[in-house]
């Protein structure tokens, strides 16, 4: 996928926030983790691979407590958990991705987190 397959983050991001109407029966803290993520989204256009690279920036952010656009200090309950809980909150990416995106995009990011746990 290339630039010309950004999609506006616009619909994202309100999909994201009502994230436990569109994916009910989940953990609360994939809900927790929606809405933080669609606080992180920019404005703009973004592409499957910026979709994914968000999400896990934003998870990186969580474990250190520390947004790392701002250096501010993170007021989440998502905060301090231990690492392990993070890397299983990440297995859900591509599930956000599927709930909230058009599905040629979720297809995208979950080729990117395929691509990225064959190296890991």
């Amino acid at each position: 996928m290339g630039l010309e397959d950004a999609i506006s983050t616009e619909e994202i991001r309100a999909n994201l926030m009502k994230i436990r109407l569109i994916l009910p029966d989940q953990d609360e803290t994939t809900y927790q983790f929606g809405e933080y993520l669609a606080e992180r989204l920019t404005q703009g256009r973004i592409v499957p691979e910026g979709f994914y690279m968000a999400a896990k920036l934003a998870l990186y952010d969580l474990e250190k407590g520390v947004n790392g656009f701002t250096n501010q200090p993170i007021h989440s309950h998502l905060v301090g958990y231990p690492t392990q809980i993070y890397s299983l909150i990440a297995l859900v990416i591509p599930e956000l991705a599927k709930a909230t995106c058009p599905s040629n995009f979720a297809e995208g990011v979950k080729n990117m987190d395929d691509a990225v746990r064959e190296k890991f």
